[in-house]
């Protein structure tokens, strides 16, 4: 019984090594609003972003494709006081394109709501092209590229901003 259980336990140990991920970031603030997830299963891919921004992210929502090509929306993360004045922008991507990279820029909000420490500004990298600025770059800016086939999905904090943006990165053994 104790070999079979030693097989089991390293056959379990060989599948989730072949799915771990890492996580990068987490860009802006680590406790305004509330923690959200978007993790891509092996079988999934982004096919849609959609970010409502002026000075700064207000929202940001993501479409994935499974493997059958059923598009799945998810709910938008932010944008708890409404939408904002400013604009929102869809960015599609082809079935073989992938984003290698983000960077963007972290500032503080003004006005009515102001003082809050958010996403002021993003922009994307794919193997295909560059995507952004969207959002007002000021503030303090972050860059992370990574390889092909190595995205993995996102994760943050939302309230009535995009208060923090961080991303899923696959990990090898």
């Amino acid at each position: 019984m104790a070999v079979i259980m030693e097989q089991l336990q390293s056959s379990l140990e060989f599948q989730l090594g072949c799915r771990r991920m890492t996580r990068i970031g987490l860009w802006g603030s680590s406790t305004g609003g509330s923690p959200w997830s978007v993790h891509l299963d092996g079988y999934q891919k982004l096919r849609k972003m959609t970010i409502d921004h002026e000075d700064w992210i207000y929202s940001i929502g993501f479409t994935v494709e499974d493997f059958g090509g059923l598009l799945d929306s998810s709910q938008h993360h932010g944008g708890y006081g409404g939408q904002s004045n400013g604009q929102i922008s869809e960015i599609e991507f082809d079935r073989d394109e992938e984003i290698t990279g983000i960077h963007g820029t972290v500032g503080v909000t003004t006005g009515r709501f102001h003082g809050y420490t958010v996403i002021s500004s993003l922009c994307f990298t794919t193997n295909k092209k560059n995507i952004g600025p969207y959002g007002n770059e000021t503030g303090d800016s972050f860059s992370v590229p990574w390889d092909v086939g190595s995205f993995d999905g996102f994760y943050g904090r939302a309230g009535f901003y995009l208060d923090g943006l961080g991303c899923y990165l696959k990990a090898t053994m």
